[in-house]
């Protein structure tokens, strides 16, 4: 588990994302949701550009395009970005 306030931010979010998911939530309430979860990784990225870790910051964004783009079926399957 993460101690950083970011990233338990981002947890908290994606654990509210799940579980609106589940409970078969709105479409403005998740992407409320993901406005947010976006917000923090576009801020993180952002910090690591600052500091001059360039290829952290590449790292973080390609990690997240490819866990949200080729998600493992345990995380849901195929997602809305990947069209068949």
């Amino acid at each position: 588990m993460c101690d950083l306030a970011p990233c338990a931010a981002a947890q908290a979010l994606a654990r509210e994302r799940v579980a609106l998911q589940a409970a078969g939530g709105g479409d403005a309430e998740m992407a409320a949701l993901e406005q947010h979860l976006v917000a923090l990784l576009a801020d993180a990225v952002a910090a690591d550009l600052v500091s001059g870790h360039t290829e952290l910051a590449l790292a973080r964004m390609q990690t997240a395009l490819e866990f949200n783009c080729f998600a493992p079926a345990i995380f849901g399957g195929i997602p809305a970005c990947v069209s068949l």
